[in-house]
């Protein structure tokens, strides 16, 4: 009787060691499967008092792998104070991916948003051990969720637990390369415009309203008494047009443009001095400087203006010549 109560026992042992997951020495390693139920294979993890605070440390006996969750069953979330590491990375692959659209005007949403010097409300970080407590006292960088909300609701998470607000700081990475090309752009499409400038200082073009050819060539004129409007003038600050190559022409002429991405509609007017409009092409290409080809064979010689409308405001008007 006494031998089966011990085999009994032994073999509830030994059951109960076959299902463990975690064991922990006495040493305070504690030791999980490599392979599941396999005893003869264990991966030691490391546990320790330490760290810059005096807390639980856990680490991978080999100081290399270690890996919480797998593809098919991923942890949901971790909630940490800080995070450290060499590398991180974010699944990405095209095949993830669907309703792929570019990013368009992304300058008019950022300026929407500001970027703040702030401190933390002591609540935040005053159960913390000292040392952290002194981190968390240092000015910090960032924005404020409420105001990231109005413009990229998307982009804010908020906690049903506590109601606190959390803001994806990582998709603003794509925002600001978006940004930073179309900023460029504009930049490119300004210098071109100054350098066209330049060349007319360089000259000596005096703009007049004149019809006499010789102080057209390359003039610009308004089609309407006055100047611009002022809500025209800050509405397109960014839209340019540029003299046509050549001028004078005897068949085609090149005639440039800039429109920011946030125009509607614009067009390209050809009339006559007399003011009878020739010919409209729509222009539907923004964001960087394109152009269009006027074939002058559908017109007779002469003087020609064109001009620039966007949104229904004429934005610049200009001065051609063609000869046969």
């Amino acid at each position: 009787m006494k031998k089966i109560i011990v085999a009994f026992c032994l073999g509830i042992m030994f059951l109960s060691t076959v299902q463990a997951q975690l064991k922990v020495l006495y040493d305070g390693t504690v030791q999980v499967p490599a392979r599941k139920f396999m005893l003869a294979d264990w991966v030691n993890l490391k546990s320790e008092i330490g760290g810059c605070c005096g807390q639980i440390i856990l680490y991978p006996d080999l100081d290399w792998y270690m890996q919480i969750g797998k593809d098919n069953f991923k942890v949901g979330s971790f909630l940490a104070h800080d995070m450290r590491a060499y590398h991180y990375y974010s699944w990405s692959d095209a095949s993830l991916k669907t309703n792929l659209k570019r990013i368009e005007n992304p300058i008019e949403n950022l300026f929407k948003i500001s970027g703040y010097i702030y401190n933390f409300v002591p609540e935040v970080y005053q159960h913390l051990p000292e040392k952290v407590q002194e981190q968390y006292a240092k000015p910090q960088y960032g924005f404020v969720a409420q105001q990231i909300a109005e413009v990229y609701p998307e982009l804010v998470e908020k906690s049903e637990e506590t109601g606190l607000l959390s803001v994806n700081y990582q998709a603003f990475i794509p925002l600001l390369l978006e940004a930073v090309k179309q900023q460029q752009k504009i930049a490119d499409a300004q210098s071109l415009k100054i350098k066209e400038l330049e060349k007319q200082l360089a000259t000596k073009q005096d703009v007049q309203q004149s019809d006499s050819p010789k102080n057209l060539g390359g003039e610009t004129i308004s089609l309407t008494p006055g100047a611009m409007s002022s809500n025209a003038d800050a509405q397109f600050a960014h839209a340019f047009l540029y003299q046509n190559t050549p001028n004078p022409f005897t068949e085609n002429t090149e005639i440039r443009y800039f429109l920011p991405q946030n125009t509607g509609t614009a067009l390209l007017c050809i009339l006559d001095l007399q003011g009878a409009m020739k010919k409209q092409i729509p222009l539907n290409v923004k964001g960087t400087v394109s152009s269009v080809t006027l074939h002058g064979n559908n017109l007779v010689a002469g003087m020609y203006v064109y001009s620039l409308i966007c949104d229904g405001q004429i934005v610049d008007t200009k001065r051609m010549i063609l000869t046969k």
